[in-house]
């Protein structure tokens, strides 16, 4: 039985892919060591940091909302294009 050349080449990229998976699982497994982190200070808020609440403002507002009072004309043209 002939295989070809595409399946061949298939078939290579498979075992080489396999070959590189199965490296990469297995690289740490012989010197599994835990990391070990040193803290030499601790940084810690001495004074806790207190904001004051915001304060609402209500703005007045100068133009009205489309939505009130009466219907707008769709068929002029926006300032821009005048």
């Amino acid at each position: 039985m002939k295989i070809s050349r595409l399946t061949a080449l298939t078939l290579l990229l498979a075992a080489v892919f396999l070959a590189f998976s199965a490296g990469w699982f297995l690289r740490g497994r012989a010197e599994a060591r835990p990391v070990l982190v040193e803290a030499q200070r601790v940084l810690v808020q001495e004074t806790p940091l207190v904001l004051p609440a915001p304060t609402p403002t209500l703005r007045p507002t100068t133009k009205p909302s489309p939505l009130e009072g009466g219907r707008k004309s769709t068929s002029t043209p926006p300032v821009w294009m005048s």
